[in-house]
């Protein structure tokens, strides 16, 4: 897929293929270590299911390992998770976040190749799977954000480290006058949430061309000029309270 002066380009819909066995976007490696497969598997079913709905047992026998091999890797299902989420990171800086914004690219043209790669992915994530999965992090964020605070606090990191991304471009882009942003530190958050926001939607409705649309309105925040909305402390003193 290419990029465009118009942002990513659309796709016509992909059709889905009959495979049923759920795999994860880094699938299991032929030869892989004990430990290695409990990552990957973990990965898969994590992202197939839900956290709650994979125990210990479901990684072990998917992976062909014995609970005593689990246990000398990760002391808990929790530690298991906090790994992946590592590698989910790494992942993403090795597929996504290094190709696409290489400086060897104009400021702006970092941000459409990043906005062209997950495109991408997610066609091929439902051309393997027939249906959109999400994003691993935050379909963790979501479900335990409120319930492990190592776990939120990981997936926050993932966040981050794509922010860090978009805030970089931005700044780039902003000392080359293509764009004026009065906090480029919040405009690229706000990227961040709208691309993961995105992302829910196409997994709601089951559909990658929708986050093809979408993404569209992910380059406008980073072309356009967003003001700066007032500090906490600026703010309503009494907001009004949910009923």
């Amino acid at each position: 897929m290419t990029s465009s002066r118009e942002g990513p380009m659309k796709a016509a819909r992909p059709k889905p293929t009959q495979a049923t066995a759920r795999v994860s976007k880094a699938p299991l490696e032929p030869g892989a270590g004990t430990r290695d497969r409990l990552l990957n598997v973990a990965a898969e079913l994590i992202l197939a299911r839900s956290y709650g709905a994979v125990s210990v047992e479901d990684v072990c026998e998917k992976a062909g390992a014995r609970k005593g091999s689990f246990y000398h890797f990760f002391k808990s299902k929790r530690d298991l998770v906090l790994e992946v989420l590592d590698r989910r990171n790494r992942e993403c800086h090795e597929i996504l976040f290094i190709p696409a914004f290489r400086t060897g690219l104009p400021p702006i043209e970092r941000i459409r190749r990043a906005f062209d790669i997950l495109c991408e992915l997610e066609d091929q994530e439902y051309q393997r799977e027939g249906q959109i999965l999400g994003c691993f992090a935050g379909n963790i964020a979501l479900e335990m954000g409120t319930q492990d605070e190592k776990i939120r606090k990981k997936a926050r990191e993932f966040f981050e480290s794509f922010a860090g991304y978009f805030e970089e471009a931005l700044r780039d882009a902003v000392a080359a006058g293509e764009v004026k942003h009065p906090d480029v530190r919040i405009v690229a958050r706000q990227m961040v949430a709208y691309l993961e926001g995105a992302i829910l939607m196409a997994k709601t409705y089951n559909d990658p061309v929708l986050f093809h649309d979408l993404c569209e309105g992910a380059l406008v925040l980073a072309t356009q000029e967003v003001a700066r909305h007032p500090s906490r402390k600026h703010r309503h003193p009494n907001p009004p309270k949910l009923p």
